[in-house]
């Protein structure tokens, strides 16, 4: 997988391998090979944006072998998947057996279109927005403690707290038309509510200006993507965000919340949890560590659902572990 770029006989090895003399050229090239590959490049360009030491989770016991074995090839590149199925020549198209698009480990555990695989990585989603929203209700922000939220996360009665609706209010922005301003969808707009007011007073307080309107977007993203992930989501919702600061609406628009399909966590979304959320740095590591076991789980929950339908069309991998990466 990484390039060679050592010595090419043994003479021209390095003094601290003049001990190999006598030794295969193919055993010196393993021990001089440089990691300089894509991957390594990739997770390179990603370091400085990741919380130190975030991926050691997936080592914790309450992970199963099974989780972790998915977990590790993927930030390997090591997933088995077509484009690897062709490398291996046991398969001769690098699409995905499921939806035809150009198969790799972030297309199978990220944007994978199959109807199947596709309500996987929304359960996913919804759960993670559901646990920021809870959060947010252990601000230390009286105002925030007590918002009014409108989550865009499931059915009601899979919430784990309650939400005024999933699309923006009609009160809100009266003269939109109904249909545009049903696809204005963060995943969560919280309305901050004073101390001893209520949640029918909202619609009042925010017309007279005495409340803040947070917009935020909640998202996973390939775990080296961040950059070009953050670049499109940052604007997903500026149209909403500038219809309502024509308003004279205080809008607070922060970057986006974005996670690593395989756990990986960003130092910029602890930052907007607990300086602009002004949730406690506490609070915000235990629901980073449970979105990480959501990402784990839905990992292996797509994984595994991949590998039955292939199984289903005839289209798994060999049975033969020898003749395959696992």
């Amino acid at each position: 997988m990484w390039p060679h770029t050592g010595p090419t006989s043994i003479q021209d090895a390095p003094a601290p391998l003049a001990s190999l003399k006598g030794k295969s050229l193919k055993t010196t090239k393993l021990l001089t090979a440089r990691r300089q590959g894509v991957y390594q490049a990739a997770w390179d360009q990603v370091v400085p944006v990741l919380v130190r030491g975030c991926k050691a989770y997936i080592h914790q016991p309450s992970y199963p072998p099974s989780w972790r074995h998915i977990i590790l090839r993927y930030w390997n590149g090591c997933l088995y998947n077509q484009k690897r199925a062709v490398h291996f020549k046991q398969a001769t198209t690098p699409n995905c057996t499921l939806c035809g698009a150009h198969d790799s480990g972030g297309h199978l555990l990220g944007s994978c279109t199959h109807p199947l695989i596709m309500g996987l990585r929304i359960n996913r989603h919804n759960a993670a927005v559901r646990r920021i929203a809870k959060a947010i209700r252990d601000s230390d922000e009286p105002s925030l403690k007590n918002a009014a939220v409108y989550m865009d996360a499931g059915k009601a009665e899979d919430e784990i707290i309650a939400s005024q609706g999933s699309r923006v209010p009609e009160w809100l922005l009266p003269d939109i038309d109904e249909e545009v301003r049903n696809k204005l969808r963060p995943d969560l707009l919280c309305f901050t509510v004073p101390m001893g007011f209520a949640y029918q007073d909202v619609p009042a307080l925010v017309n007279q200006r005495s409340s803040t309107i947070y917009v935020l977007e909640v998202s996973f993203c390939g775990d080296t993507r961040y950059h070009d992930h953050k670049g499109v989501k940052s604007t997903q919702h500026q149209q909403l965000v500038d219809l309502l600061t024509a308003k004279g609406f205080h809008v607070v628009y922060p970057p986006p919340l974005l996670f690593g399909i395989g756990g990986s966590l960003y130092k910029e979304t602890l930052t907007t949890l607990t300086n602009t959320l002004r949730i406690k740095q506490s609070i915000a590591d235990r629901t980073t560590r449970k979105i990480q076991y959501i990402a784990a789980h839905s990992a292996y929950q797509i994984v595994s659902t991949r590998r039955c339908k292939e199984m289903e069309l005839g289209k798994g991998p060999p049975k033969n572990p020898r003749k395959r990466p696992r």
